[in-house]
């Protein structure tokens, strides 16, 4: 009798370790199954940061692509700009020499008017 108590107690012992752990199994199933979950969440969430991360770098890409456009752009239009005050330049020189070669014809005319006029003047008086 003795040993058959201390079996019943030995298996009830047992029977409550086993309720013990199998409420332990639940409880860590449970806590595993929320950190999966968790888990989860956080790789969605770093897909997403790393797909904005990549949208944000092409932009970035395209920006400075976009700026070095326009600084060639503008370089382009200063060097022009330079060629044609440049160019300008020269017109307005070329503009000042015209006009004085104009004065310059218009005294010759009138050199050689007051020349023909003489020698007219001249051929009367012969």
């Amino acid at each position: 009798k003795v040993a058959h108590l201390a079996l019943t107690q030995e298996i009830q012992s047992l029977e409550n370790k086993l309720s013990k752990t199998n409420i332990d199994l639940e409880t860590t199933t449970r806590d595993y199954e929320e950190a999966l979950k968790e888990l989860g969440a956080l790789k969605e969430e770093l897909e997403t940061a790393q797909v904005t991360i990549s949208f944000m770098e092409n932009h970035a890409l395209e920006l400075e692509d976009s700026r070095n456009q326009e600084l060639r752009k503008r370089e382009k239009m200063e060097q022009d700009y330079r060629a044609l005050k440049s160019s300008s330049g020269e017109l307005d020189n070329y503009r000042e020499y015209k006009e004085q070669a104009k004065v310059n014809l218009d005294f010759k005319e009138a050199e050689l008017d007051s020349a023909l006029a003489c020698k007219a003047e001249q051929e009367k008086i012969i």
